[in-house]
Formats: structure tokens, sequence, C-alpha cells
């Protein structure tokens, strides 16, 4: 486990599980994925409302 970027391997060899997060990271990790989700499912939802206000043309 690397427990700081700078200690990474060049050349990207690094996964995001060779890196330890702190609890507060980890949190905002989630929070960020949880928004992700939350406005691509906006996106379907304006999509699907555009399609049926313009007759799915």
């Amino acid at each position: 486990m690397i427990d700081n970027l700078a200690d990474a391997p060049a050349g990207g060899d690094a996964t995001p599980a060779d890196v330890e997060l702190t609890e507060a990271q980890a949190r905002a990790v989630r929070e960020f994925d949880l928004r992700c989700d939350t406005l691509a499912d906006l996106d379907d939802d304006l999509e699907e409302a555009l399609l049926e206000l313009t007759g799915g043309e």
C-alpha cells in the first residue's frame, strides 16, 4: 500500500487501490460519486421530458 502519491510508481502504474485514503477523503469520494449519479439521473429525466414535449423527435 502506498501512503503518499509522491511515492507512487512513475508512469501511471499506481491504481486507486495503491493509495490509502483518509476517512474525510473517502467520504468526499462517496459524496462526489453520489452527486454524479444524481446528475446522471437528472440528465435522463430531462431527456425523457424533452422527448415527450417534442413528440419523440
